[in-house]
């Protein structure tokens, strides 16, 4: 039983949802071959440490093998992250999942009617489709702690990093830890310098207004705006973000 415990953990890492998952099964069995209510209690108890004990191991592989996975519009960013995800669990996007080439708007109608089994989705919070899609599927729905594919995804590339979907966010039960990259607005290496510098100021000015039309906005700092590497930030826009205090 103990051993089950910690077979299961490494998937579940909850001691609750072990205990529960192996009771469901076990109890009538340990009752039927005589133990006692009490003694019966307490293996599944010793089951449920074995998840603290022993956690999980699989990670997002376990959960989203073989299954119907969309990966966003083809050739758009979300297509790139979701497949350097999979890459990153070990999986194949082509064989291992069944890779469904999606915008979100189908995205969400086919989560919403059961033709797809999850998605990849990249982009500023909230999201409209996926706010949609909590607010009518509300418990039918949750997001998978992709955390531990980090280290990783930093091999592909440095600028990957961990990050939080906020239970404000979509009205979940709590915090979800998840891997952020930085959005950049890139022009041309002979954009003219003055329209860079307006451009970068214009940004900043109209931030209040920016932040009713998406709270993502309300992200934008000059002192974080200057760090854009591996791409070269461009004089004119460097300028802009000195005389608003970034540098």
């Amino acid at each position: 039983m103990t051993l089950a415990g910690f077979l299961l953990g490494t998937v579940s890492g909850s001691g609750t949802a072990t205990a529960v998952s192996l009771g469901s099964v076990a109890w009538p069995v340990l009752r039927r071959a005589g133990y006692p209510r009490e003694q019966a209690g307490g293996m599944l108890a010793a089951a449920g440490i074995g998840a603290i004990l022993s956690p999980p191991t699989l990670g997002a592989a376990a959960f989203i093998r073989g299954k119907r996975i969309s990966t966003g519009s083809p050739k758009s960013g979300t297509e790139v992250i979701a497949n350097r995800l999979l890459q990153a669990a070990g999986l194949n996007p082509e064989t291992d999942v069944s890779p469904q080439r999606l915008e979100l708007g189908k995205t969400v109608d086919a989560m919403k009617d059961g033709s797809i089994d999850g998605f990849v989705r990249s982009g500023g919070l909230p999201t409209g489709g996926v706010t949609d899609l909590f607010t009518s599927a509300g418990d039918r729905v949750e997001f998978i702690d992709i955390s531990d594919l980090l280290p990783k995804m930093q091999e592909i590339n440095p600028v990957y990093a961990e990050g939080t979907v906020s239970a404000a966010a979509y009205g979940t039960p709590g915090d979800v830890q998840t891997i952020v990259v930085p959005n950049l607005l890139l022009v041309r290496n002979d954009f003219p310098t003055g329209n860079a510098c307006a451009i970068t100021r214009l940004m900043f000015d109209k931030k209040a207004d920016l932040e009713k039309v998406h709270p993502a906005a309300k992200e934008l700092d000059p002192k974080v705006a200057v760090d854009t590497a591996p791409v070269e930030l461009a004089p004119g826009a460097r300028t802009a973000l000195q005389q608003l205090g970034g540098t």
